[in-house]
């Protein structure tokens, strides 16, 4: 794995996130994912916003949040050239971890059905698919929901 430094978002990394979710997660829809809303998930204590930097160079992020006695991964992104070299991995290992030790059971996240990159991500990090969601994204593409136990060891 390349090394990477993991630390929480600041306000002042809001815009970038904002943006690399409009390209990378977002595209061919109205982005949900502004940057007042990024800036709120920041400031939210039940969010846990995490970015991963090589250098000084923002080339990741994780947008986690708490309910009940589970995780909601509602964003997480690598930029293309620092993909498949370990930083989505240590970015979830790192949130799975911190959502352990506040409680939480259980991970969920949804991804869209076409990424199969994506799916075969989270598939070789235990998540398993619970759910379709169709018309997920602005009525046209459909979603896979994914859940994981925490419970199970974190690194894998």
């Amino acid at each position: 794995m390349i090394a990477v430094k993991l630390e929480p978002a600041r306000i002042r990394d809001a815009a970038a996130i904002a943006a690399l979710s409009k390209r990378l997660v977002e595209p061919g829809v109205a982005p949900a994912w502004t940057l007042s809303r990024v800036e709120r998930a920041i400031r939210n204590p039940d969010c846990r916003v995490l970015i991963a930097r090589i250098n000084q160079d923002l080339v990741g992020f994780a947008l986690l949040e708490f309910e009940d006695l589970g995780a909601h991964l509602n964003l997480l992104a690598v930029s293309p050239n620092q993909q498949r070299k370990g930083v989505g991995r240590q970015l979830m290992h790192a949130l799975q971890a911190h959502a352990l030790e506040l409680g939480a059971t259980r991970m969920t996240l949804e991804c869209r059905a076409s990424n199969t990159s994506a799916l075969r991500f989270y598939d070789s990090l235990g998540y398993e698919q619970i759910r379709i969601l169709p018309r997920y994204y602005e009525d046209h593409e459909e979603a896979v929901r994914l859940e994981r136990s925490l419970q199970d060891s974190v690194t894998s």
